[in-house]
């Protein structure tokens, strides 16, 4: 099994290259060209063959076809070859990519005093800077009045996005880091929103079909900047798709950028129990942080003709939802020969998944999820994001029960990683999961704090300390969600950490916030 998880991340690397390479590095155009020329080709050869003895002319003629269009080959090959350097080798034209460099600069012009850092449109709609150690965002709550009434539940048009060299450029530099590390990659593809919510209503909302890549290379490197290896003196910082020559971020029907949808809801008890989940420490965001207990991006599956915004959003949330409480595995991802080798473990991990998504099924009714806030990530280049509550046709005991399940089928994730990874040391094996029910059991219990220590950082750096040394040269099945927990509302009114941006992500921290100023109208 471990020979074929490490065939696996090498092929899903790949796979997203040539896709992507296919689509944004218009390859198609030298394929058509390939074609042609193989064509001319086989042609010239049929000619060679029926004339030769026949007709002296017309045979010189074919074979000097041939010839022009064996070269003509061979410099679509080289040119094959230099394109690929272009946007997967970090020679040449690709980008030296550097994080975090701009934080501070990028941060100071947001939060000048002097500077509103919006444009006249978003503040006469409201919109105001929140800000947040390490992660900022812009909120209007006139906007989320209008939102929570059902006011933006319009019409869709669809269009698509155009990309722009920069972009192209810059997200080989980003594929290269990944590719480096080894890391897999996935590009879905997502829509971005156009239009902007503001107070005087639009007529329809506009999406804009994009993907994953695109958002990387765009809202997610608003820190970053790219230094040419080619042109010394040429630099790009990646806030110039997001903040515009007067220092105010973009309105999004002015932008660049991918500025995909974010979509996340949370579970609603009867009796005003919330549930929230665990990040896992592998992911791109909020690692170890608590989250939503469903969050993502809508996809392009979401939408359906005729529909209308809002079931749009609360189809996303509650697909975000069922996947990432059962931890639902890539499956569409795994290759034939993952399949056809790892058939006994694919095979049990989907059986529980589909009895825990069936049981959740059972605890919500369709069109349960109610879309109340809304609000645009500065950290993420004021990418969009929509908020919801999806109420529970069940008590906290029922809940509790049905959480207790979906962290048995994490706890059995985390186990075949350990024993991927460690298998021969049982002892840290018994000690890591033990230390994961303790965990899981204080959170349960309402302890996020426990001696002036996180509970969740406690336990994810004993498992680092424990897999310390481990050359981890394939991944693992992956999972995204650590595990969940169930807590009154009301005690989260008195949380001391729901601030603390090392415990709760700025997401969870801003829909509570809103949830406990509109649930008693849900």
């Amino acid at each position: 099994m471990k020979k074929i998880l490490k065939y696996e991340s090498k092929r899903k690397i790949n796979k997203q290259r040539i896709k992507f390479f296919l689509t944004k590095g218009k390859a198609i155009n030298v394929l058509l060209v390939f074609a042609t020329t193989i064509y001319i080709i086989a042609n010239s050869i049929k000619q060679i063959i029926d004339t030769i003895n026949k007709n002296g002319l017309t045979f010189v003629f074919a074979t000097a076809s041939l010839v022009a269009a064996i070269f003509a080959l061979i410099a679509q090959i080289i040119k094959f070859a230099i394109d690929w350097q272009k946007f997967f080798s970090p020679i040449a034209h690709v980008y030296e990519y550097g994080k975090q460099i701009n934080k501070a600069y990028v941060l100071d012009k947001f939060f000048d005093k002097n500077n509103p850092a919006l444009s006249t449109k978003a503040i006469k709609s409201g919109y105001v800077v929140e800000k947040r150690e390490n992660s900022s965002y812009i909120y209007s709550s006139k906007v989320n009045k209008l939102l929570f009434n059902g006011e933006y539940d319009l019409k869709i048009k669809v269009q698509n996005k155009v990309v722009t060299e920069e972009e192209q450029i810059v997200l080989a530099s980003i594929l290269q880091k990944y590719v480096m590390s080894k890391a897999n990659i996935y590009n879905d593809q997502l829509f971005g929103q156009v239009t902007d919510l503001l107070v005087d209503l639009p007529s329809k909302i506009v999406l804009n079909k994009t993907c994953y890549f695109s958002n990387k290379a765009t809202n997610d490197i608003v820190y970053s900047k790219f230094l040419s290896r080619s042109k010394q003196s040429y630099e790009f910082n990646g806030y110039k798709f997001s903040i515009d020559s007067f220092n105010h971020l973009y309105d999004l029907v002015d932008s660049n950028a991918a500025n995909i949808i974010g979509v996340s809801t949370i579970l609603l008890t009867k009796d005003k129990h919330i549930i929230l989940s665990i990040q896992n420490s592998s992911s791109d965001e909020s690692a170890g942080l608590i989250v939503a207990t469903g969050s993502g991006s809508a996809i392009i599956k979401d939408y359906k003709k005729s529909q209308t915004f809002y079931k749009f959003l609360t189809t996303g949330m509650e697909r975000e939802l069922i996947e990432e409480t059962s931890n639902s595995l890539r499956y569409q991802d795994l290759s034939f020969w993952f399949r056809l080798f790892c058939h006994s473990t694919v095979k049990k991990y989907k059986k529980q998944e589909q009895n825990l998504q069936m049981r959740l099924k059972k605890l919500f009714k369709p069109n349960s999820t109610k879309v109340y806030c809304y609000n645009r990530i500065l950290h993420r280049g004021g990418k969009p994001d929509f908020f919801g509550i999806t109420k529970l046709d069940a008590t906290v005991d029922e809940a509790k029960a049905f959480v207790n399940e979906c962290n048995h089928h994490t706890k059995m994730l985390i186990q075949n990683e350990l024993n991927l990874l460690i298998g021969k040391d049982e002892k840290k094996i018994t000690q890591t999961l033990a230390k994961y029910d303790a965990m899981m059991e204080k959170l349960n219990a309402g302890i996020i704090i426990e001696d002036g220590q996180n509970v969740i950082k406690t336990y994810l750096e004993f498992k680092k300390e424990v897999l310390k040394g481990t050359k981890q040269k394939y991944r693992p099945l992956e999972y995204e969600t650590l595990g969940m927990f169930v807590i009154d509302l009301n005690k989260i009114k008195k949380w001391p950490v729901l601030s603390d941006n090392n415990v709760v992500s700025l997401q969870v921290d801003y829909m509570i916030k809103c949830l406990l100023k509109v649930v008693d109208k849900i």
